[in-house]
């Protein structure tokens, strides 16, 4: 039985340690209650506008500066359903919000890589959110009330009073390190650092304990006190992180096992380390059994355990060189970067191979602008906000921490736009066998021939099922991407280069065009073209040439000084041309006639005409036809019927397999007369969910459905992709089990 045992054992870790077994308890237990409850509320949600009252259980807090804004309130109605709601009520925990409002089950992710509401309220332990509403505050007051609300108090002071601290240049950065607050940081700044592997910095977790208590033990030191009780004295400081942050899943799980640890060091006793993560989240889940739908509580766990386990075998390794600082380093940042792999394959596209050496020289920076953040927000805390020496301290931090701070974000950018070191999803597959062979070469044991044969033999096996499984024959793909009110859409060629028309409005680029395009295992954009540059098909443009992800953009013929149209749509050209220049993207003006061809992929334009002077953006809209594999698309941007009558009068050939139906379905768009030129088998819309506008408008709906057109919409299908492969296209939806056959020219009736 002894023998049995020690075969289940990797170092001291075992499946039978009653930390393991009570953590595997809970979380059967908390999977399967959590599960049938979240199953039984999305059930039940009401149809219509409903009248509701209920406890608030987490308060919101509202955007640094703006004490008075937007915040969500996690609230428990009467009948026990927690919901979310966005409000400007300045709710405590333990009030009682009631009112009437419109519920809904949030929803999944709308694209590939995208992010799903839905799986961040459950790990919230919400189901439902409130969309529209009238809310009323009813204050309760009381002494528990008082001392359970005393951390929110602490939160909203540091958000709030020294807001002019968050507001300076590195300001954003500091509060998403310290405090684990990253509304501040740009999208911009939240891609770079996500992508280069540093966003773990934003979620507070071990390290920021480590780098606060480092400083803190280097100053007792000093006073030459004994060293129990310099233990004892750092113990209220552990929970210093997490009352900033709000107990987040990283910050709770460390703050539980280093507590652990110190009274260990104070009662000069010691325990097994896993044993300990094991009862950390047996603890959590006891308080929060919802964290089992978080990816930061496993992400967290397996870190943890990783590092801990590269410790103790590097520990007890003879070999000098491995056991010098910076391999040290890089292992323990390869070793929580391959743990966590699997989630990361199941939340982002892939992983970068620079992460874990940008990781060993960001720590550093990092420290220091946290060992630096948590005084700063001590001494200003003490000092009245309306002093000039408050003012003052917030000049001398922040000219002391900008040029670290700064230094941190070239370096995340740096890294981040090197899209060559990015690894696809698929090729993560690749890297488990070199996983399993870490974990196995890392203890100090001996390694049998037979042994090394076996690994090396299943490592084999697994290569070839993951290159007959992920690696099928390439087929040219088409994904109308789901951007809301914009459009945006994605064309790859068999022999993968990529061609994107369009890129949604701001946030589209960096959060839903690059993880769609790295879920297709692409590295960057060919050709980009625009086909016009107002900002719901610009925008995110923009943030592709700036995250260096386009190698070419073609903007149409048009030199509008003073453009016609709604007032609120900007034209982006000459920032597109700025940009571009800055960013050294080479950029080529289109106009009728034109032909470009990437790869197998022929696209001819069939509008406009070279414009200047007052320019009707979306009439001078670019209309391209897109031949890829025998199969034609007709791309349409936001032409109107007057553009649309050019091109009826000049004659042009305009017939196309596929229609992208024009300006999102407006009624001024998608005339009888071209869409009979046209005359697709099947057609796209790209349109927000209950956008503002009501597109697409019935009487165009209505034009489609009279000339036997197949429709597909991303307000009800979200992404929709077309595989062409030899003239024959196949439709499937990203939300929807809907699927269409489309075929080349000549077999329209056979398509349909």
């Amino acid at each position: 039985m002894a023998e049995w045992l020690r075969r289940w054992e990797i170092r001291e870790i075992t499946v039978l340690q009653p930390g393991a077994v009570c953590f595997i308890l809970l979380v059967s237990f908390a999977l399967l209650t959590s599960y049938l409850k979240i199953t039984r509320w999305e059930g039940r949600v009401p149809a219509e506008s409903t009248d509701f009252s209920g406890l608030v259980v987490e308060a919101g807090k509202a955007l640094p500066g703006d004490p008075q804004g937007m915040r969500a309130q996690k609230i428990r109605l009467s009948d026990g359903t927690p919901v979310l709601i966005h409000t400007d009520l300045p709710a405590r925990w333990g009030d009682r919000i009631e009112g009437r409002a419109f519920f809904e089950c949030a929803e999944g992710t709308r694209n590939p890589g995208g992010f799903s509401e839905r799986n961040w309220l459950w790990s919230k332990g919400a189901v439902w959110i409130g969309r529209t509403g009238i809310y009323r505050l009813v204050p309760r007051q009381g002494v528990l009330l008082w001392l359970r609300r005393l951390p929110d108090r602490i939160r909203d002071h540091v958000r709030q009073q020294l807001f002019p601290l968050w507001e300076t240049g590195c300001g954003s950065l500091l509060l998403s390190l310290a405090v684990g607050d990253t509304r501040l940081l740009d999208d911009r700044q939240t891609f770079f650092l996500r992508s280069s592997g540093l966003s773990h910095l934003t979620s507070v977790s071990g390290t920021h304990l480590i780098f606060l208590l480092s400083l803190v033990l280097w100053i007792t030191r000093k006073t030459r006190l004994p060293y129990r009780t310099r233990q004892w004295l750092t113990l209220p400081l552990i929970l210093l992180p997490g009352v900033l942050s709000g107990w987040k899943c990283g910050i709770s799980r460390a703050s539980l096992t280093l507590f652990a640890s110190r009274l260990d060091l104070a009662a000069r006793r010691r325990r097994d380390v896993f044993n300990l993560l094991f009862f950390a989240g047996s603890i959590m889940l006891t308080f929060n059994p919802y964290a089992l739908f978080d990816s930061s509580f496993w992400m967290s766990l397996s870190a943890a355990g990783a590092v801990s386990y590269t410790a103790k075998s590097l520990a007890s390794r003879p070999d000098t060189r491995i056991r010098s600082k910076a391999l040290t380093a890089l292992a323990f940042s390869a070793a929580a970067q391959l743990v966590i792999l699997p989630y990361q394959i199941m939340t982002a596209p892939g992983i970068h191979l620079l992460a874990p050496f940008l990781n060993m020289a960001a720590l550093p920076l990092a420290a220091w602008l946290m060992a630096a953040t948590y005084p700063a927000i001590f001494i200003l805390s003490l000092l009245p906000r309306s002093s000039a020496v408050f003012y003052l301290t917030v000049r001398f931090f922040s000219f002391l921490l900008t040029p670290a701070a700064d230094l941190l974000m070239w370096m995340s950018e740096m890294v981040a736009k090197t899209h060559g070191a990015f690894i696809p999803l698929r090729w993560c597959l690749l890297l488990l066998p070199f996983f399993a062979f870490f974990a196995w070469y890392l203890p100090k044991r001996k390694k049998s021939f037979l042994s090394l044969s076996a690994f090396v033999i299943a490592s084999l096996v697994w290569l070839a099922a993951v290159r007959l499984l992920a690696f099928s024959p390439r087929e040219a793909t088409v994904i109308f991407l789901d951007v809301g009110q914009g459009d945006a859409t994605l064309f790859i060629t068999e022999g993968r280069q990529a061609l994107l028309i369009d890129g949604g409005d701001k946030k589209s680029g960096y959060n839903t065009v690059i993880p769609a395009a790295r879920t297709q295992a692409l590295s960057h954009i060919d050709l980009a073209i625009v086909t016009h540059a107002h900002s719901d098909h610009a925008a995110g443009i923009a943030e592709l040439i700036d995250a260096g992800f386009i190698g070419h953009l073609c903007l149409p013929a048009v030199d509008a000084d003073n453009h016609q149209g709604s007032q609120h749509e900007e034209d982006m050209t000459n920032f597109l041309l700025e940009l571009s220049e800055k960013s050294q993207v080479p950029v080529t003006r289109l106009r009728t006639g034109d032909a470009v061809r990437l790869g197998d992929c022929l696209i001819e334009v069939l509008h406009p005409d070279t414009r200047s002077g007052r320019v009707d953006l979306n009439e001078a809209s670019l209309v391209m036809r897109v031949t890829l594999e025998g199969l034609s698309l007709l791309m349409t941007g936001d032409l109107t019927e007057e553009g649309e009558g050019v091109i009826l009068r000049s004659k042009i050939d305009c017939s196309a397999d596929f229609l992208h139906v024009a300006h999102h379905g407006s009624r001024h768009s998608s005339s009888a007369l071209f869409l009979e030129a046209a005359d697709p088998g099947t057609a796209l819309i790209s349109a927000g969910r209950n956008n503002r506008y009501g597109h697409p408008h019935p009487h165009v709906l209505d034009r489609l459905l009279e000339q036997a057109v197949e429709v597909f919409r991303t307000d009800e299908c979200g992404a929709v992709f077309l595989k062409i492969h030899r003239g024959k296209g196949r439709i499937t939806t990203w939300l929807t089990s809907r699927k269409q056959t489309v075929r080349g020219a000549g077999e329209h009736d056979a398509g349909r």
